[in-house]
């Protein structure tokens, strides 16, 4: 029985450990998204994170969220246009400071007209779980 070559044994080795660093790196990415709990219901608000939709009331649809702990919901909420994205349940503050010199805007920002509807005008996107139907029907209830 012949042995292998020196040269064979050192790129079987070297392919082995490219191939292990490479699966090392993509199981190590993780997903940036806020985890929610599994459960036996899932409602999924919009297509996409910036797909919002109308809710009748902000303290109605606050007021149906109660029941829920929250590592069952992940709901950004905004008010219409061009108020700022507001998460529940809500994250921690972090005091930061950012200071700018020059804010560079093009020119399309400066042309766009006041007002004016966007894409993402409703107000509630994201996602909701529970083990309870009655609780996801009361969200359900709040939008228009």
């Amino acid at each position: 029985m012949k042995t292998l070559s020196g040269t064979f044994a050192f790129i079987v080795v070297a392919v082995m450990a490219i191939l292990a660093v490479v699966s090392f790196r993509s199981f190590a990415a993780g997903s940036k998204q806020h985890t929610v709990a599994d459960k036996k219901f899932r409602l999924k608000i919009g297509k996409t994170l910036s797909d919002y939709a109308d809710v009748r009331s902000k303290d109605e649809f606050i007021k149906a969220l109660d029941p829920f702990p929250p590592d069952q919901y992940d709901i950004y909420y905004i008010e219409g246009t061009g108020a700022t994205p507001e998460h529940y349940p809500p994250l921690p503050q972090h005091k930061t400071g950012l200071k700018t010199d020059k804010v560079t805007a093009s020119e399309v920002a400066r042309n766009a007209p006041q007002g004016e509807s966007v894409a993402n005008d409703p107000n509630a996107t994201h996602l909701l779980t529970s083990d309870n139907a009655t609780d996801i029907k009361a969200v359900l209830d709040t939008f228009k």
